[in-house]
Formats: C-alpha cells, structure tokens, sequence
C-alpha cells in the first residue's frame, strides 16, 4: 500500500508539474506577442499620423488648384513661345530671351530661361502673375530684378530668371 501511494504521490507531481510548465510557456508566449502588437500598434499610430497629414497637404493643393507637371524637353520651345507671346498680350517688351544649359537632376532637369523685359510696373506684375498660375509646365521665378529705364516714368526694366522644370524621360 505504500508503495501505491508513493505512485499516487509521483503521478499527483507530474500532474501539477506539467499543467504548471505548459502555464509558463503559455505566459512567456503570451507576454511575448503583447509586447509586439504593442510595438505594432505604436507604429500603426505613427502611419496614421503621417498619413492625416498628407491627406491634409493634398486637401491644400486640391484647393489650391495645382495643375502644374514636368514637361518633355521638346516641347520647352513651346512653353517659351507662350512665354513671349504673354510677354506681348501685357504689352511688355521683350529685350531678350535667352536659354541656358539645363541642369540634370535625379528624375528631373531645370532648364534656366533668362528674361529682360521693359515696361510699365503694373504690366509686369501682372506677367509674373500669369507665370504663377501657368498650368502648363511646372515654372519658378527664381530671381526677380527691376530698374529704371532711360525712358520717362513710369517705364521699368525687368530682368526675370525662371527655371522650367523638364522630365528626363
């Protein structure tokens, strides 16, 4: 009899050991995962984040009206030609154009267009507003000089510096 209970005893700690291991495996593992979908989850929120804001800044741009895009460098001469002929319509005249060297970027190129315009104030500011909402290529102003002319008041002379943003495709 003694002997059957010090069988009952050994099968009674084999019964709470492994019920108590597979516990302890079960909590490590479980510890484990929730650690992780804590890290996930604070990623998760750090992509919502990000993406509230660019869903913000495409809101902006919608409402700013952007149509602006890279152009092939073939059809630059065209843009320029507009250009010119938007130069004459704001009854500006136009002293010289000239085209520099374009610059080759990573997925782009900037082609330089140098401008010497003369006229009144008020005509050029409306030229460098037409640049501004020009929807056919992707235009910057990027330097913006003015002096006067030897002609009377109120005649001015420009010098506009653009860049004309081309694809390298």
């Amino acid at each position: 009899m003694t002997e059957l209970i010090k069988i009952f005893r050994e099968r009674k700690k084999i019964i709470f050991v492994l019920p108590g291991i597979l516990f302890l495996f079960i909590f490590s593992f479980y510890f484990s995962l929730a650690a992780k979908i804590s890290r996930k989850a604070k990623e998760l929120d750090g992509l919502k984040i990000q993406l509230k804001s660019v869903n913000e800044n495409l809101r902006i741009i919608k409402e700013l009206k952007v149509n602006k895009r890279l152009i092939k460098e073939e059809d630059a001469s065209l843009v320029v030609d507009t250009i010119t002929k938007q130069c004459q319509s704001h009854s500006l005249e136009l002293k010289s154009i000239t085209r520099k060297e374009k610059n080759i970027k990573d997925g782009y190129s900037l082609l330089p267009v140098y401008l010497e315009v003369e006229g009144e104030f008020k005509q050029i500011g409306l030229f460098l507003s037409f640049l501004r909402e020009f929807e056919g290529a992707l235009i910057t102003v990027d330097n913006f000089q003015i002096r006067s002319t030897d002609m009377p008041l109120p005649k001015i002379a420009g010098l506009v510096t653009l860049t004309i943003y081309l694809s390298n495709e």
